[in-house]
């Protein structure tokens, strides 16, 4: 399904029952009800906590596989990127009449969007970031560091694909 393409329903509050009704919209609109299997990959909101959305979300959809991002990786979720440019583009400045006047600027976007979409491609290495880090050490030490730049009691870890040292 990797097209880029946005689907989705605007909701006026945050909640499980909000989250099934865009997932089962989501899923129509994609063919997914029919299909063998889809991977939904989602971050770690309350409406798709990570310890007990998978259950509730197999039990109404089979075919779906729940699979949560790591804590404080957003850049890596596609919708995220998606609500990033949603927001300059058509949600600044916030001046909306009332909700309805919010939905149909959304759907709108969403549209104009459509027309040229297609799924984000990341151009960050593992020597931008190893360059980020070194950059951010000097102003928190406790930040992560490329490997071998600390002195003291480095704790190896993965990110990003590749090694990182934590302080």
């Amino acid at each position: 399904m990797g097209t880029g393409r946005v689907f989705g329903l605007t909701e006026e509050a945050n909640g499980i029952e909000p989250f099934d009704r865009v997932l089962g919209h989501a899923l129509r609109a994609l063919g997914g009800e029919d299909a063998e299997r889809v991977f939904l990959i989602v971050d770690n909101g309350s409406a798709h906590d990570p310890n007990t959305s998978p259950e509730r979300i197999r039990r109404q959809y089979p075919q779906v596989t729940t699979v949560h991002l790591p804590v404080h990786s957003s850049w890596l979720n596609q919708k995220e990127l998606y609500l990033s440019v949603l927001t300059r583009k058509a949600l600044t400045p916030a001046d909306f009449v009332d909700g309805a006047h919010r939905s149909r600027r959304i759907a709108a976007f969403q549209g104009y969007y459509n027309q040229w979409a297609e799924p984000f491609r990341w151009r960050y290495t593992r020597e931008h970031l190893e360059r980020y880090l070194s950059r951010q050490a000097p102003h928190d030490p406790l930040y992560a560091r490329p490997r071998g730049t600390s002195q003291r009691g480095p704790t190896p870890c993965t990110g990003v694909g590749h090694p990182v040292t934590v302080q």
